[in-house]
């Protein structure tokens, strides 16, 4: 067959090109018009092409063809950018129009000037009206030392410019990842982080510092939008993300990112970023399942038209935890003075699903200009680490869909985000389970005419507890329905050749609506039962600006600073600065200073939720912890008490006192023993300096190399109990701090010892608290990468020096008065970690991508809330939760290595499968404690692409 359909298209592609060249032969303006292609002779669609230093720009069309059309007399150099492709640049020289103008030296092969064949794109500077035709072949990166990132600027530049230490996972290492699709577990083998599993799929991520079960401090983000919970900001990177075939790269930055992203990435940041159709227009659908039966599919679909794309990725997935591995008599809880043990797996039953939908609509206007639309749907049940425990999220629901506008100098993106929730600590399901199954399944026996009560030991399966308490919002920890509304826009520009301006600003208005199920807004008490709250929605906005001034080509200077105007924290100012000194030694050196901080969230301020009956007694009973407790006795009256967690934007006062004139509230006519004033929460700050260097070496070594040093002030704790009001005669009480059996424990809001509306007895009061520490960390950190043409080995160290805490913390201990603060504070942070990865390319046979990928951290303290992993501890109960053996401490995390294999095999250019294994050697790793331990699984995976 002479002209086949692939014929057909060529000769239309050609067709559509020589109408268009003749039609701009006619014209009097000068213009610029060519085709880009990668080294394999392919067409770049979506490729950026721009003048140097001019506002004039365009983008390929999906032949790789490009237009500037309207230029004046002049010399020009054309730049070509695209994503992992070495930048290219073509300079050239526009004179008057003439008809008679030869045209002759436009070149001889009219299929090479169409782009349908290579040639060289180091053509001579010639004088020309116009140049049309010409052919750009732009070359793939080996390293990604020169990779273009978004994250540390907030506009393109390459990595080795950015004002911030950034590590970088591209789609190529992501993709090796088989049957990973939590974006955290992606990025765990990335330089400088710390990745903490939980379960099968779970993970938790942060860096230099202060991590915690519930933690803040590091933001996560897609695209630029926070990927945490509305209210609580709490991420659940089960349900969070795009699905990893919609996720081009991965960039981490590390330090304060205040500057630039606001007063909360005092830690620094990770950013998801998307593909984009006209760059990355590959359709798949994949598949897998594991050992541990949770099969996943996910998918991506690309159509681009000459004006038009749609991009639609989804995925779907469904899985029961892994287990927990109690036996019937590993956990019990202390309830009513009875002994009671929780006989059913404490996690396998736990339902975790996760189905969403990214989609985008883009269209391309005229000079370089782009219209978007976006909708992004998620629905989803998992969980993550809270304070006080797993946080189980029911019923994640998010709407999200916005508009963006963007260009070479502009950007704007308007956002709306609906999402509801309803979640509950694990712990409280798990209570729930065995009270009930012990009203349920207990019997009464009679033995000469007495009746006892017998327990059963049995519980309340989990899907029938959790059904029951949905019945029940007074037994649920969080419930909202929270609206959102994000703006952003930013504009940046060359103003002269050397300097370069990026500024903008972002708008964020949040209206959480809980019905004060969640926070103190307007509703009724799911404890007491009573209307009240106020009505509770905030807006915060920031401005920035950031200056790139290129001294020479050896030295640039980057300076950003940041306005913040907070509803209620009112005006920050967020400084950075850093100088980057090129060519030096093979490399980049950059010196790098910034400050950050860290607003406490909507929730820690306002929180107001809890739950009824977590411990009560009868009169006569003896207490459970006399043992512990040898004053206490029998109760002397029935009690119940309640938990609820309040906001600390007042502060509190703990009153220990005699209540000599019996009226139960402390006045001028009582005894006072003792008080403590828990302080307001205020703004956590981050100071940094740091210094870094990148170089490639031989063409095929990548090295990193970077120190830090930080100081950190005002410490923002985790959810912690300050008291249990009432009376002293029960070990509750006892728990936080003796207390004369004569005597009363009242809490009341504010700093004064005499309140008109203290707290009701029998409440277990728990708040969250700044800390006032000021303690210095510093650190460095490592990486190599070599690439030879049939292997890659990447590896990465870091060591983090914590010694000022744990003085200040051992000197609490000791009772030193100005460090008693520090007594139950501890970084989370292994002192050593490291990673490497092995990548044969066509092992044994042909295709086929084997990855050999291994994680260790030395061993660490882990203490965050109910979560307490430590050397010293093991084996012990915490106080605050004594009676429940689950929060036993395990002792350190950490200390072993965790391996993974994957092995990828391409069978064609349409299908794909592989297999993968683990954690082989079947190691606890870096585990949150409370949560399962990680068993070897066996991953298979199968894509398709068409």
């Amino acid at each position: 067959m002479l002209f086949d359909f692939k014929n057909l298209k060529m000769f239309i592609k050609i067709s559509k090109i020589f109408i268009l060249n003749i039609s701009l032969a006619f014209s009097s303006s000068g213009y610029i018009s060519g085709v880009v292609s990668n080294d394999k002779s392919e067409p770049l669609p979506g490729c950026n092409v721009y003048i140097d230093g001019y506002d004039l720009g365009t983008s390929t069309n999906l032949d790789g063809f490009f237009l500037i059309e309207n230029l004046e007399v002049g010399k020009y150099t054309l730049i070509f950018d695209f994503l992992g492709y070495e930048q290219s640049s073509y300079t050239f020289y526009l004179s008057e129009f003439k008809e008679n103008n030869n045209k002759n030296n436009i070149g001889d092969n009219y299929l090479t000037k169409l782009g349908l064949e290579n040639s060289e794109n180091s053509i001579e500077i010639e004088k020309r009206p116009y140049f049309d035709n010409i052919f750009i072949t732009l070359y793939s990166k080996a390293l990604d030392l020169d990779e273009i990132i978004i994250s540390a600027s907030r506009v393109k530049q390459k990595i080795t410019e950015s004002p911030s230490v950034v590590s970088l996972i591209n789609e190529k290492t992501l993709r090796r990842r088989v049957g990973v699709s939590d974006y955290n577990r992606l990025a765990s083998l990335a330089k400088g982080v710390d990745v903490t599993y939980f379960g099968s799929q779970g993970a938790q991520i942060n860096a230099r510092g202060f991590d915690g079960a519930y933690s803040t401090r590091f933001r996560q983000f897609c695209d630029g939008l926070y990927l945490g919970e509305s209210v609580t900001g709490q991420v659940y990177s089960l349900l969070s993300g795009p699905p990893k075939e919609a996720i081009s790269r991965i960039e981490v930055l590390f330090g304060p990112q205040s500057a630039l992203y606001g007063p909360d990435a005092s830690q620094g940041l990770l950013n998801v970023i998307t593909k984009h159709p006209m760059q990355e227009s590959k359709n798949e659908i994949n598949f897998s399942i594991s050992s541990l039966n949770d099969p996943r599919i996910g998918g991506r679909y690309v159509k681009n038209f000459e004006k038009l794309s749609i991009d639609i990725s989804g995925e779907s997935k469904f899985s029961n935890e892994i287990p927990y591995g109690n036996d019937d008599d590993d956990l019990y809880w202390v309830v009513d003075s009875d002994t009671l043990y929780y006989t059913e797996d404490l996690f396998s039953p736990m339902e975790l699903a996760k189905n969403n939908i990214y989609s985008n609509i883009y269209y391309r206007l005229r000079n370089n200009n782009e219209l978007s639309i976006f909708y992004n749907y998620t629905n989803g049940k998992g969980y993550a680490m809270g304070s006080l425990g797993p946080v189980y999220n029911k019923g994640l629901i998010n709407h999200q869909y916005g508009l963006r506008f963007n260009n070479k100098n502009h950007f704007f993106r308007v956002t709306s985000n609906n999402q509801t929730a309803k979640n509950m600590m694990k712990e409280n399901i798990a209570a729930y389970q065995i009270r009930q199954g012990d009203i349920e399944y207990g019997t009464i026996e009679t033995v000469n005419g007495d009746s006892t009560f017998v327990i059963s030991n049995e519980i309340v399966p989990w899907n029938e507890a959790l059904d029951a308490i949905d019945d029940f919002n007074d037994r649920w920890w969080l419930i909202f329905d929270s609206k959102d509304l994000w703006l952003d826009y930013q504009y940046s520009n060359n103003l002269t050749e050397n300097l370069k301006i990026v500024s903008g600003f972002d708008y964020e208005f949040k209206d959480p609506n809980t019905k004060r199920r969640t926070i103190n807004d307007v509703g009724i008490s799911p404890i007491t039962g009573e209307p009240g709250g106020t009505e509770i929605n905030e807006y915060r906005y920031g401005i920035y600006s950031q200056f790139d001034y290129k001294w020479n080509n050896y030295y640039s200077i980057n300076s950003s600073i940041r306005y913040d105007n907070h509803q209620y924290y009112g005006q920050q100012i967020s400084p950075r600065i850093s100088l980057v000194r090129k060519n030096f030694l093979f490399g980049t050196l950059k010196l790098i200073a910034g400050t950050g901080f860290k607003a406490p969230t909507l929730l820690e301020r306002n929180i107001h939720t809890g739950s009824n009956n977590i411990y009560s007694g009868v009169e006569g009973a003896l207490d459970p912890f006399v043992e512990d407790y040898p004053y206490l006795s029998t109760y002397p009256e029935d009690f119940v008490i309640h938990a609820i967690a309040m906001g600390s934007s007042n502060g509190f006062t703990v009153v220990d006192f005699k209540d000599l004139d019996g009226d139960g509230v402390y006045g001028v006519n009582d005894s006072l023993i003792d008080n403590k004033y828990f302080d307001p929460l205020k703004l956590e700050e981050r100071q940094s300096i740091e210094i870094a260097y990148t170089g490639i070496i031989d063409n095929k070594n990548l090295v990193e190399f970077n120190f830090f040093s930080a100081r950190y002030k005002n410490f923002k704790g985790p959810l912690t109990t300050m008291a249990v009001t009432g009376p002293a005669w029960h070990f509750m009480s006892q728990a936080y701090g003796y207390l004369p059996l004569d005597a009363i424990r009242q809490v009341h809001t504010g700093e004064e010892l005499i309140s008109e509306n203290p707290i009701s007895p029998f409440i277990f009061a728990l708040t969250y608290t700044t800390i006032p520490l000021d303690v210095t960390f510093y650190g460095f950190e490592g990486g190599w990468k070599h690439i030879q043409d049939n292997y890659e080995i990447s590896s990465n160290f870091s060591y983090f020096h914590d010694q000022n805490l744990v003085d200040k913390r051992e000197r609490g201990k000791n009772g030193e008065t100005d460090y008693l603060s520090y007594v139950n504070v501890y970084s989370n942070t292994p002192n050593f970690k490291g990673s490497l990865s092995i990548s044969k390319f066509n092992t044994v046979i042909n295709s086929l991508t084997s990855t050999f990928n291994f994680k260790y951290t030395s061993k660490f303290d882990f203490s965050s809330g109910y979560f307490r992993a430590t050397k010293d501890g093991k084996g012990e109960i915490p106080p605050q939760t004594i009676g429940q053996s689950w929060f036993r401490d395990p002792g350190q995390i950490g200390g072993q290595v965790y391996v993974d294999i994957d092995l990828n095999y391409q069978l064609n250019d349409y299908l794909n499968t592989s297999f993968s294994i683990k954690n082989l050697l079947q190691t606890g790793g870096p585990t949150m404690p409370l949560t399962p331990k990680i068993p070897r699984s066996f991953v298979f995976e199968i894509g398709y692409i068409f």
